[in-house]
């Protein structure tokens, strides 16, 4: 007879309560949008958007994935308290800054925002490097451990490149555009993209469904990882001074290659999990959303939402439940169904296709932001529920 299940240990499991603050810094990341469309306040805070998305939100998911992948592969990682408290504390502390970004002058609050989410990354840094030094033989992430750092790279160089635009437009009033556009480059596309790519075959090879048997790959070697990395790092000044479709469709070629062709995601699922399915739509969808944005500049917010929201939003999330009820039969049957999941993975679809109206119908532009940031934050709330309700009732191992 199958034991009955019992709440989970939540404050044993850091991961999955980072899982669940990230959905919340998800909601708090748009939710301006929210309010300047149905409200008196017109405020637009691109920059609290740019910084609460990239360096809160996907940020703090990446030490969630970080403190779940070390504990299932390393028994002896301990869920340190210190880290995570500090990881919480530094996560909020850069949304919340860069909300005040005005109320302080001199830019004070965007340095302190730069200054938390800098700690936050060092310590994710110094978690992780370690130990994915150790094991990145076991793992298959040999040729790709380049990527890594390289992120590491993208991020602090972005986050320098922003801080000093910001602080000498404050001071002397010269607005140096290419350094907030090359930096918003590094930070927004080129750090997380470099992190998805590093990890894409474990993710592949550990989410039910996806098969790479027979797969023909390009490389796998160093060499052809580290020249991917450098053009990636080529294509954001390849975009600003040489040509604008150059730099996008090089970022879509990048893309395919790295993911979808070394990972063979031209073949069907094995199973039919549509978990499995968000994920494999999700790695499809960022080469797809880099095209759209190449084909004109008044494509490309269009395309890079498709890039954010589905690549780097519906195939974390869908990758983060999958983990949580791997291995667990009843939790399977129960979440990984095309309900639930599509009700979730549904709402971000239709959040882009809001994003897609708002550049077509200009005068309704704000209310179609609106609809969209609307759709996105149910979409993460379902995701945020779903994910509440499988751990609650995970069994004990």
């Amino acid at each position: 007879m199958k034991s009955s299940p019992s709440p989970v240990r939540l404050y044993a499991e850091p991961g999955s309560l980072l899982f669940l603050l990230s959905g919340l810094l998800a909601c708090a990341s748009v939710a301006h949008w929210l309010i300047m469309a149905f409200s008196p306040d017109t405020v637009q805070r691109h920059v609290y958007h740019m910084i609460s998305t990239v360096q809160a939100f996907l940020t703090c998911l990446a030490a969630a994935f970080s403190f779940i992948w070390l504990q299932k592969n390393e028994e002896k990682y301990p869920a340190h308290t210190i880290k995570f408290i500090l990881i919480v504390v530094a996560s909020v502390a850069t949304a919340v800054t860069a909300w005040f970004r005005y109320a302080v002058p001199r830019g004070i609050m965007l340095g302190i925002s730069e200054l938390c989410w800098l700690v936050l990354v060092l310590i994710i840094a110094g978690s992780a490097f370690p130990r994915l030094s150790k094991l990145r033989k076991e793992i298959s992430l040999n040729s790709r451990f380049v990527w890594l750092p390289t992120a590491l790279v993208f991020g602090i160089t972005g986050a320098v490149l922003v801080s000093t635009y910001s602080s000498i437009f404050i001071m002397t009033g010269n607005n140096i555009r290419w350094l907030v556009l090359m930096g918003r480059g590094y930070l927004l596309q080129c750090m997380f993209l470099a992190v998805i790519i590093a990890f894409a075959p474990i993710v592949f090879r550990q989410v039910p469904g996806p098969s790479m048997t027979g797969c023909h790959r390009i490389s796998n070697g160093k060499t052809f990882h580290i020249i991917c990395a450098l053009l990636l790092a080529i294509s954001i000044p390849l975009e600003l001074w040489v040509s604008y479709e150059a730099g996008m469709y090089m970022r879509a070629l990048l893309t395919y290659l790295t993911i979808i062709h070394t990972c063979c995601l031209w073949t069907l699922p094995v199973q039919n999990s549509p978990l499995a399915w968000c994920v494999r739509v999700s790695a499809w969808l960022l080469p797809a959303g880099y095209t759209v944005a190449a084909l004109s500049p008044a494509y490309r917010l269009i395309g890079l939402h498709i890039v954010f929201i589905g690549g780097f939003t519906l195939g974390p999330l869908s990758l983060a439940l999958s983990w949580i009820i791997e291995k667990e039969e009843v939790l399977q049957q129960r979440f990984d169904r095309f309900l639930p999941v599509g009700l979730f993975s549904g709402f971000l679809v239709l959040s882009i296709l809001f994003r897609v109206m708002s550049e077509a119908t200009v005068q309704a532009r704000v209310f179609s932001w609106g609809y969209s940031t609307m759709a996105y934050i149910l979409g993460v709330l379902v995701w945020i529920y779903l994910l509440t309700r499988a751990l609650l009732f995970r069994r004990d191992s």
